[in-house]
C-alpha cells in the first residue's frame, strides 16, 4: 500500500468564471504524452495556473481565503489523503470529511472486492469523478492505472490537490512510482466536442443538461462549455482494442447522463475489455433502454443492485428473460435511482 505522509496545508488556489474551456488549452503533462486528443492534467501545473490566474478561464475556488485545512486521511483499508470543499459549498460530502468514511459504503465495498482480485497494472475508468473519491480509493488499493474524468473545474481543484498530497503522478510524467492517476478535465458522452455544463447547489450534481433545473425548479444557465469525448475514441487512440488491457472497473455516475456515456462506449463494451460495470440508472433518460441493451447484448450479467449506498442486493427480483425491461419497470415502481 501507499505510504501516507502527515497532512500538509494546501496552498490557496485562485479564481475562475464562466466561459468556454477549449480542449487544446487544457493543462497537460510534459512532452512525453503521446499525441492523444484527450490528455491528462499535470496536477501541479494545473493548481499553479489556477493560483496565478493563467488558466484559460477563471475558477472561483470555494476554499479560497479560508484558513482551515480541509484535508484528511481517509479511514479505508488502504488509507490515502483527500482534499474536500468547505461545508457551505459541499454539504453532501462534509460527513465524509468529518468521519474519514464515504457515504456510498456498499459501492466502496464492491470496488475493493474487485480491485483485490485484479492484477497489477489493471485499469479503472471513473466517469463522474467528482472530488475523486473512487479514483483515489482505486489508486491507493494497488499498482493500478486510474483514468478519472471530471468536467467540473472546482471539483478538479480538490481532485488534483488529493493527487499531489499522495504524491501520485499521471502515467506520462517522469516517475517510476505506482500507482498512476490520470485526471482529465473532460466530460464523456456519445460524441466528441463541447457541451454546456450546468452547475447546481450540490457540486456533485453538475450535468450536461439532461435535467437543467436547480433548487425549487429554478431554470439554470450553463456555467461554461466543457470538452467531451467518448470512451470508444479514448480507447482507440490508446490502441486498447489491440493491446487489450485489463480494465477492472468502469464506473458511471453522471447525473442522468449515464446512457450517453454508455452509448459512447459501445465498442469497448462489445469487446468485453471491461470486467465490471458500475452504473447508476435513473429511469429518467429516454436513451436508457438502448444503453442497457448494449450492456446486456454484450453478455454482461446483473450481479448486484442497490440504492444510494451502492449495490448490495442480489438481483433475484430482476432476473427475467428481459433484464432491461425488468430494471426499468422496477425503477418506475420504486422511484429510486439505483446502481
Amino acid at each position: 500500500s501507499q505510504k501516507i505522509e502527515p497532512s500538509q496545508k494546501i496552498e490557496e488556489s485562485s479564481v475562475l468564471s464562466s466561459g468556454s474551456v477549449p480542449a487544446h488549452s487544457l493543462t497537460s503533462s510534459s512532452s512525453g504524452v503521446p499525441s492523444y486528443s484527450v490528455k491528462p492534467l499535470s496536477c501541479s501545473q494545473y493548481l499553479q495556473q489556477v493560483r496565478d490566474e493563467t488558466y484559460p478561464i477563471r475558477i472561483e475556488d470555494p476554499n479560497k481565503g479560508d484558513e482551515h485545512n480541509y484535508t484528511r486521511v481517509m479511514a479505508t483499508q488502504f488509507p490515502f489523503h483527500m482534499s474536500f470543499h468547505l461545508k457551505l459549498f459541499d454539504r453532501m460530502r462534509w460527513d465524509a470529511f468529518l468521519e474519514g468514511k464515504y457515504y456510498e459504503n456498499k459501492l466502496e465495498a464492491a470496488f475493493v472486492r474487485v480491485l483485490q482480485a485484479s492484477p497489477p497494472q489493471a485499469r479503472v475508468l471513473d466517469r463522474g469523478g467528482n472530488v475523486g473519491y473512487y479514483s483515489l480509493l482505486s489508486a491507493a488499493s494497488g499498482a493500478f492505472v486510474v483514468d478519472g474524468f471530471e468536467p467540473n473545474l472546482k471539483n478538479l481543484l480538490r481532485f488534483c490537490e488529493s493527487s499531489v498530497l499522495n504524491r501520485w503522478t499521471n502515467e506520462f510524467e517522469m516517475s517510476s512510482s505506482q500507482p498512476h492517476l490520470n485526471i482529465y478535465a473532460y466530460g464523456v458522452s456519445d460524441h466528441a466536442g463541447e457541451l454546456p455544463f450546468y452547475v447546481r447547489r450540490n457540486p456533485g450534481e453538475g450535468s450536461f443538461g439532461k435535467h437543467a433545473k436547480g433548487f425549487g425548479g429554478q431554470i439554470l444557465t450553463p456555467e461554461y462549455n466543457a470538452p467531451v469525448t467518448t470512451l470508444d475514441i479514448f480507447a482507440k487512440e490508446r490502441d486498447w482494442f489491440n493491446t487489450r488491457p485489463f480494465i477492472a472497473i468502469l464506473k458511471v455516475d453522471v447525473e442522468h447522463f449515464e446512457s450517453e456515456v454508455l452509448l459512447g462506449a459501445k465498442e469497448l463494451i462489445a469487446a468485453r475489455l471491461i470486467q465490471n460495470i458500475f452504473t447508476e440508472v435513473s429511469g429518467q433518460n429516454p436513451n436508457e433502454h438502448e444503453a442497457l441493451e448494449v450492456i446486456v447484448g454484450a453478455g454482461y450479467k446483473l450481479k448486484k443492485y442497490g440504492w444510494m449506498a451502492g449495490p448490495n442486493k442480489d438481483p433475484d427480483v430482476l432476473q427475467t428473460d428481459n433484464v432491461t425491461e425488468c430494471i426499468l419497470a422496477y425503477l418506475k415502481e420504486e422511484k429510486q435511482h439505483p446502481y
